[in-house]
């Protein structure tokens, strides 16, 4: 795996023509090769429905100094449990049905330190008949700067019968309802 890394990076090559001039007379052209990871793209919904305020902990800030992607896992988790809660439910109890969350991406746009206030604006979208997506917008509240994108893919949960629950019609009409 290591060689596979180096061979497409410029050092590599530079290295490759030395040796080779040792070897040869000839010349050598040799480009580097050009690799594309897959990117998440994170949709937005027409419309937040909530919005709440965080401050970043000293906690929450990494060896490079900024935000970590775990604290801002947990970030948008705390918004999640605010927004639910304002609308009288909570992650044990939606209209009889509690929530897990299935996956979660986040879309990184630029970096957060200790003492900033991040905005974490709430959206739903996606609805199925077992879940729906909760996505986050991030943004830093003094520079007004976006700081990440989020997703949390959610399905509804019978904890007492431990099985998937279907989405509560009355939650998703709710919902429709402040869009």
């Amino acid at each position: 795996m290591m060689i596979k890394s180096l061979k497409s990076s410029k050092y590599f090559l530079s290295l490759v023509k030395k040796n080779l001039k040792l070897w040869t007379d000839k010349p050598i052209k040799l480009k580097p090769r050009k690799i594309f990871m897959a990117r998440i793209k994170i949709e937005i919904p027409g419309k937040f429905l909530f919005k709440t305020e965080i401050s970043v902990r000293i906690t929450d800030i990494n060896y490079g100094g900024h935000l970590g992607n775990d604290s801002l896992l947990s970030i948008i988790h705390e918004a999640r449990v605010r927004f639910l809660k304002h609308l009288s439910y909570s992650e044990k109890e939606v209209e009889g049905s509690g929530i897990i969350m299935t996956d979660a991406a986040i879309q990184y746009k630029s970096e957060s330190f200790y003492g900033d206030k991040l905005l974490i604006e709430v959206g739903m979208m996606d609805f199925s008949k077992i879940g729906c997506d909760i996505v986050y917008r991030i943004t830093n509240s003094n520079s007004k700067k976006e700081i990440a994108l989020a997703k949390t893919g959610i399905v509804f949960f019978d904890y007492k019968n431990k099985k998937i629950a279907r989405l509560p019609e009355k939650f998703k009409l709710r919902i429709e309802s402040l869009n």
